[in-house]
């Protein structure tokens, strides 16, 4: 995980060390939280906590038709 004392949501997750072992382990983690299947290749794809956000609410709302 990453090791910062402070996360902004729009703080670009590459500049703060994410890696590609932190995409696996958040793509896991999201799909734990909220019963989702996560490609990591999209998940290394958006930059910030909010643009992994709002990836997780479209995707649920296109699930729920």
């Amino acid at each position: 995980m990453l090791r910062v004392e402070a996360l902004h949501v729009d703080d670009d997750l590459r500049t703060l060390g994410a890696d590609s072992l932190f995409v696996l382990e958040l793509a896991s983690i999201i799909e734990d939280e909220f019963d989702m299947y996560v490609p990591a290749e999209t998940i290394g794809t958006l930059t910030s906590v909010r643009d992994i956000s709002t990836w997780i609410d479209a995707t649920r709302s296109a699930a729920a038709g």
